[in-house]
């Protein structure tokens, strides 16, 4: 509540697809007003499925015993994990703290390279250059993220 009708939120998307689910997201009105034409706009846009209890019953699944939340946090923890270890290489410079689930680092060229080199793939060169972008997610496992760090002080080799 502190974070959505008592800040003066009128309408919240709540996405699932990225966190877990497959094309299910809810749409919730504070401000019920605002929802009189939703339905028309919906349908209007192409998002009104035939099949909505099969993506309902994702969402239902998702709201369940805060899978949601266990999804969100393990990602954000993944990528806390990520930037620590980054961080002790000193071949990264962070310009933003991490605040979720993505990084965007700056990366030299030579280390860019090599990573890729490695099999590694990830956007670069949208940003500033030299700027990547490093996403965890739900499903973003330990074993991996400590691979990749492990890629960036050239301890390994590619596997």
């Amino acid at each position: 509540a502190e974070a959505t009708w008592k800040a003066g939120v009128d309408v919240l998307s709540f996405g699932a697809s990225k966190n877990g689910a497959l094309a299910s997201e809810a749409v919730i009105f504070f401000d019920k007003s605002l929802a009189d034409e939703f339905e028309f706009r919906r349908k209007r846009g192409g998002h009104l499925f035939s099949k909505m209890r099969l993506l309902s019953c994702q969402m239902e699944a998702y709201l369940r015993n805060d899978l949601w939340m266990k999804n969100a946090c393990h990602a954000n923890s993944m990528a806390s994990h990520l930037y620590n270890g980054l961080n002790e290489t000193k071949k990264f410079e962070f310009l933003y703290p991490v605040e979720g689930n993505i990084l965007f680092p700056k990366v030299p060229k030579k280390t860019k390279a090599m990573l890729y080199s490695l099999g590694f793939n990830f956007y670069d060169n949208r940003w500033e250059e030299d700027i990547i972008r490093l996403v965890t997610a739900f499903n973003t496992k330990e074993i991996h993220v400590d691979k990749f760090i492990s890629c960036t002080n050239n301890k390994i080799t590619k596997s």
